[in-house]
C-alpha cells in the first residue's frame, strides 16, 4: 500500500545482503536445523517415550509421564 502511495519500492532481491547478516542467518538456520534433527531422531528412537520399548511415533504421544 505504501508503494502505491509514492513510497520507495522495496528491493526484495537484494535485501539483507550485508555479510554480517548473512553469517547470522546461516548460524541461526544451523541451530534450527540441529534442533529439528535432534527432535526427529529422538522421537524415532523413542528417547522420550515409555521405557517398555515403545516410542512416540507409534501412538504413545499422549502417554508421556508428565
Amino acid at each position: 500500500m505504501q508503494e502505491q502511495n509514492g513510497a520507495a519500492k522495496k528491493d526484495f532481491a537484494n535485501a539483507n545482503m550485508d555479510p554480517k547478516q548473512i553469517a547470522l542467518s546461516t548460524i541461526w538456520a544451523g541451530v534450527v536445523f540441529w534442533f529439528a534433527y535432534y527432535l526427529v531422531t529422538g522421537l524415532a528412537e523413542g528417547k522420550w517415550g515409555k521405557a517398555e520399548g515403545t516410542d512416540l511415533l507409534h501412538g504413545n504421544l499422549w502417554t508421556l509421564p508428565f
